[in-house]
């Protein structure tokens, strides 16, 4: 994961007298990476635990993982310490592509089985930061994460489970093959 990240760039902090969008757990969907409800506040009124992000960052919640509340950001903002900001290199990975990955059955199976705490269920980030995302070409990506998507009023297509099982597939056949020369 860590690895498809662009760890260099530094979000910009909204300036005191501005308004900027604020987003906390309570405002994600879950399961579909949808904001319910956008929050505009002075930027001098965000609390102490928040964090910037910007435009087309993923914002992963570690809090309580088995909600799935994941989102790629439409816009600037700053939000609560418990999504944390994935800055991907584009030049690698689409954040529309990990934001599907992040919230597909697979990744969801694994975050809610790797978690600490009883009251208030945490991911263990030292496991997220270290788990191997399924990488394809870029092109493969934009068709991968291509609406339409459940919710949406466009014709049904391949769903990303489907894809995500077709491209392991593909991976497991290319190793073999690579083993076999």
């Amino acid at each position: 994961m860590r690895s498809l990240l662009d760890d260099k760039r530094k979000s910009k902090q909204a300036a005191n007298g501005g308004s900027i969008c604020s987003l906390n757990l309570g405002q994600v969907e879950s399961h579909s990476g949808k904001v319910l409800n956008k929050l505009v506040v002075k930027a001098a009124d965000v609390g102490p635990s928040t964090c910037a992000f910007e435009k087309g960052t993923v914002l992963y919640s570690k809090l309580r993982p088995y909600l799935n509340k994941v989102v790629v950001a439409d816009e600037d903002g700053m939000a609560t310490t418990a999504l944390v900001p994935l800055r991907c290199d584009q030049s690698r990975v689409m954040p529309v592509y990990l934001g599907h990955f992040l919230r597909s059955p697979d990744f969801l199976a694994f975050d809610t089985n790797v978690v600490a705490g009883a009251k208030m269920p945490r991911m263990v980030m030292g496991e997220f930061w270290s788990y191997p995302v399924p990488v394809p070409p870029l092109e493969e990506q934009r068709r991968i994460a291509a609406p339409p998507w459940p919710n949406s009023t466009a014709s049904p297509g391949p769903s990303f489970p489907i894809c995500l099982a077709m491209l392991k597939l593909k991976v497991i056949v290319g190793q073999r093959c690579r083993s076999m020369n």
